[in-house]
């Protein structure tokens, strides 16, 4: 029996411009900018560690768009 799927991507996905007016606290840009040096230094492995409701998921999110997705690398 095989436990796995296989699942092939079509297509782009690209957000609309300007869509989204939500903007960055203090701290999200300094752990956005933290994960830009740990990623010149090293690969995408890393711990978003913010408080609760720091915004970790949205932070991790715009920093994988900006930093991954928008250059084509795969995420898991």
């Amino acid at each position: 029996m095989n436990d796995s799927i296989e699942s092939k991507a079509n297509g782009t996905i690209s957000p609309k411009k300007n869509s989204n007016k939500r903007k960055l606290y203090d701290h999200q840009r300094m752990a956005m900018k933290n994960l830009d040096v740990m990623n010149r230094q090293s690969s995408y492995s890393t711990l978003v560690v913010l408080p609760t409701g720091g915004g970790k998921t949205y932070t991790a999110a715009v920093w994988l768009l900006r930093n991954a997705i928008d250059k084509k690398h795969k995420v898991l």
